[in-house]
């Protein structure tokens, strides 16, 4: 009888061990799930939220691209970029007027942005061979873009 009590002692402690071993393998299983579902709703939230922020700055950036596109009366092309060459005279210097024209039909909070996309589109022209560098100097020092602005 000692022996089957020795054997029962045993059996109920391997019992006891499978069940500790299977309740620690349920909570890691209940675990990686939920942190499962939190990873994928993280990265759907963030995809959307990028997506929006992307749709907004396109809804500004047309909604600037439009009010420049109004208000500077052919200074742009189809894609809302400024023409760089309106604003040279035939002779090749910067014509002042199309300049001043433009500066002074700038929406309200936006001269900053505009300036650092004139002086990128200027930058382009000078490298597309639209206009020479010194062209696109005297263009950026007509509208007050300095070296300053231009690194950023």
């Amino acid at each position: 009888m000692t022996a089957n009590n020795q054997d029962d002692k045993n059996n109920k402690s391997i019992e006891k061990l499978y069940l500790k071993e299977r309740k620690k393998n349920q909570l890691f299983l209940l675990t990686t799930v939920v942190l499962t579902i939190l990873l994928i709703g993280s990265v759907g939230f963030n995809f959307q939220n990028k997506n929006q922020s992307t749709t907004q700055d396109s809804n500004q950036s047309q909604s600037l691209s439009g009010t420049l596109g109004q208000n500077f009366g052919g200074f742009q092309d189809r894609r809302g970029s400024l023409e760089i060459s309106e604003f040279f005279k035939n002779d090749g210097t910067v014509d002042t007027n199309q300049v001043n024209q433009v500066q002074n039909t700038i929406p309200s909070g936006f001269e900053d942005r505009l300036l650092s996309r004139v002086s990128t589109q200027i930058d382009d022209a000078v490298k597309k061979g639209d206009i020479t560098a010194k062209q696109g100097e005297e263009l950026k020092t007509a509208f007050g873009i300095s070296s300053e602005t231009d690194a950023n």
